[in-house]
């Protein structure tokens, strides 16, 4: 209620990497009739907090789970109010099975993607170091994640050529 009451009338969501919590956000726009969302159940699988770390398959068992529940909640609005959106949070906390499999949702599932990238000049040398001297948009994109639609958050620190 609060987003519509402020005019935005389409919400991208960085949900939760807890399946429940997601799906319950996801029931609560549909009964609302709004506003519409593209939601994602937050992928980890390193690097991050005990309780928010996931294993590599259940990561993809839970997104895939929940890619199907978006679809199945709102299967009768035209267009739909609620997009499922395959979400890596950032490179540094995703090992390179979780993002193969998850570039294999996206493609499967035909949704989009969001995820964080460049966000700072530590991070992109952090992510080079687990990548083998990788920029960030060749990572996602190798991994089949960078594909239309995305969306990318911040994009500070691109490096040359990854505008494109």
């Amino acid at each position: 209620d609060e987003l519509t009451r402020h005019g935005t009338t389409t919400a991208v969501i960085f949900a939760s990497a807890h399946v429940d919590t997601c799906r319950a956000l996801v029931s609560a726009v549909v009964a609302r009739g709004g506003p519409r969302a593209f939601v994602g159940k937050v992928n980890m699988d390193r690097f991050c907090p005990d309780d928010y770390v996931e294993t590599t398959e259940q990561s993809l068992v839970d997104t895939a789970a929940f890619i199907k529940y978006v679809k199945a909640a709102n299967a009768n609005a035209s267009p739909p109010l609620v997009v499922p959106v395959v979400t890596p949070r950032f490179l540094p906390t995703c090992t390179p099975q979780l993002l193969r499999g998850l570039g294999e949702l996206a493609a499967e599932h035909q949704v989009p993607v969001q995820s964080h990238m460049s966000e700072s000049c530590d991070e992109v040398a952090f992510s080079a170091s687990l990548f083998d001297g990788q920029t960030d948009a060749a990572v996602f994109d190798s991994f089949g994640l960078l594909r239309a639609p995305s969306v990318l958050a911040h994009c500070v620190h691109l490096q040359e050529g990854e505008e494109e």
